[in-house]
């Protein structure tokens, strides 16, 4: 007997307990706890939800069930693991929107996996041509009691694989969008193992391949979204989802009739090549997975590294940072406030992006940069050795393989050559501007489109190649509260890559000839015309050699 089912409009929750056992237990429930009911137009976005509760229990085949009047419909899990595609596809979309819809407008709605929600579709009685959709999220607290009654195989294909029982909220439902999404166009789970304790061990190590390593030809936007779901943290609530689902629609290929198109330019492989090729992927995140739980045993002594860092870097820094107050992007042109948003994210400086950051897209790179950042610094306290040095710092060192790389070259707005070290004037000097009147008057027009290019150049690994990626973004500025804010952007690059051995050499070479990092660069950029420019190069001999009096 299936956990969730239905009889005509009558949903049933099978408890797993028979009525002794249950009797036990009733006192401590609340059978008036709440459900969502919601239903729109696939298409639409007129959501209409409201409250929903069982109506009372029922004994069927011996097992207590709580059961209420609803739909005649499908658990999503039933359907999910179906061979119908058109109706996953429209499931799945229809589910992304559902959550995205209750993330944006702070409705509550329950963290339940999928067998847990149940889900209708039908033709409109005005209008044959418009598909309706009807989703019940079934009470929260009374799902997990049953799905808890039953084995764990059962239970984790109903609730766990879909969940992170770290989070809550709207950073759970951006999860589990992101599971859905992965498995109704994979056929598989990123998270796959029955046991509770190692399945979520696999979730905090980041232990899964990453989608695109998994669909040929699936958007990159798309991609990153939902292999960033994955690492969601609950340090503050997500108040927008991550899938764009206008990228989403198109990945599935679901037409406006509500038919499904499959996407064309994608090489078919055979179910044993599949097979292999995943096998192949797995082991390489395992053994990522494994180093990174050998640094988690670990963890007290790495805590105390850390912590000794920490007060070595707060008694070294104290005088500086006591002569810095926070930057101010007001006053600040739409063209400057371009440098600062893009300045931060070279420099993996959250706080300075944060300044001009808003919207979907902006916060969606803010929390990409977070990332990079703490794997630097993690790196740094495993393995003591710099990481995701910007290019130019990386290429002021001598021994390149020892260290990764992560930064822009080239970076230009409008096709004007830009600043990605720009800093924008501290608050007190903003003030002092105010007082005297030197401020610059509002523009006229508040909102502007700007082209953005630049290479991000990174490596993960030291026998990994240099990656370079060429973007070309439209990037959207509105004026908001007296400044320029980067609300919009729209990408897409060129990627190119080079083996680390070659470029070494000839760096090598080239370096002893000149002795000199920035003459090398100059010289090496007639074949790697990726290389940091001469200000660059400069700039990094300045932090370089900050750097080497800070830790001598």
């Amino acid at each position: 007997m299936d956990i969730v089912f239905s009889d005509k409009k009558i949903i049933y929750l099978n408890t797993g307990l028979k009525e002794a056992a249950f009797s036990k237990t009733a006192s401590m429930l609340n059978f008036a706890e709440k459900g969502v009911l919601v239903r729109f137009n696939l298409f639409e976005n007129n959501f209409q939800f409201s409250d929903w509760n069982f109506s009372g229990t029922n004994v069927i085949d011996d097992y207590v069930c709580f059961e209420g009047d609803a739909f005649f419909g499908r658990s999503a899990l039933n359907i999910i693991n179906s061979s119908d595609n058109e109706v996953i596809t429209r499931m799945t979309f229809a589910l992304n929107k559902v959550y995205s819809k209750a993330i944006s407008s702070n409705i509550s709605i329950p963290v339940n996996g999928l067998g847990g929600i149940y889900y209708n579709e039908k033709l409109s009685k005005k209008n044959d041509h418009l598909l309706q959709a009807e989703i019940l999220f079934l009470p929260e607290a009374l799902f997990d009691f049953a799905c808890s009654n039953f084995d764990e195989k059962t239970n984790s294909m109903n609730q766990g694989c879909w969940q992170n029982k770290l989070l809550t909220s709207n950073n759970a439902h951006i999860f589990t969008q992101s599971v859905l999404t992965y498995f109704s166009i994979t056929k598989i789970l990123p998270f796959m193992k029955t046991e509770t304790a190692a399945r979520q061990e696999d979730i905090t190590d980041s232990n899964f391949i990453k989608i695109e390593h998994l669909v040929n030809g699936i958007n990159p936007s798309l991609a990153s979204s939902i292999n960033m779901g994955f690492n969601i943290d609950n340090q503050y609530e997500r108040d927008c989802s991550i899938i764009d689902i206008t990228l989403l629609k198109e990945e599935l290929g679901l037409n406006e009739d509500g038919s499904v198109t499959p996407k064309t330019g994608r090489s078919q492989i055979s179910q044993e090549e599949f097979e292999i090729k995943l096998s192949k992927k797995q082991k390489a995140v395992e053994k990522s997975a494994d180093k990174k739980r050998f640094f988690k045993r670990n963890a007290i002594i790495i805590l105390i590294i850390l912590a000794a860092l920490g007060i070595i870097s707060n008694i070294i820094y104290r005088r500086y940072l006591d002569d810095l107050s926070k930057p101010c992007a007001k006053n600040l042109s739409s063209f400057e406030a371009i440098e600062t948003f893009y300045s931060g994210f070279h420099l993996q400086d959250v706080q300075l992006m944060k300044t001009v950051a808003k919207g979907t897209e902006a916060k969606q790179t803010v929390d990409m940069i977070s990332t990079v950042y703490v794997s630097g610094t993690t790196r740094v306290a495993y393995q003591g050795k710099y990481a995701n040095l910007s290019p130019e710092l990386y290429l002021t060192r001598s021994e390149l393989m020892e260290h990764w790389i992560f930064g822009i070259t080239d970076f230009r707005i409008d096709g004007e050559s830009a600043y990605n070290r720009f800093k924008p004037r501290l608050k007190y000097e903003y003030n002092n501007l105010k007082k005297s009147g030197n401020l610059e008057p509002a523009p006229e027009c508040k909102e502007e489109n700007h082209i953005v290019t630049y290479n991000l150049v990174y490596n993960s690994g030291d026998d990994t190649p240099i990656i370079i990626d060429s973007y070309t973004t439209e990037v959207h500025c509105s004026y908001i509260d007296d400044q320029w804010f980067i609300t919009g952007l729209k990408s897409s690059y060129i990627r190119e890559e080079v083996e680390q051995e070659p470029f070494k050499e000839a760096y090598k070479t080239s370096i002893e000839e000149t002795n000199n990092p920035k003459e090398t660069v100059k010289v090496l950029r007639e074949v790697y015309s990726w290389l940091p420019d001469d200000r660059a190069m400069d700039d990094a001999a300045v932090e370089a050699e900050y750097q080497k009096n800070k830790y001598r």
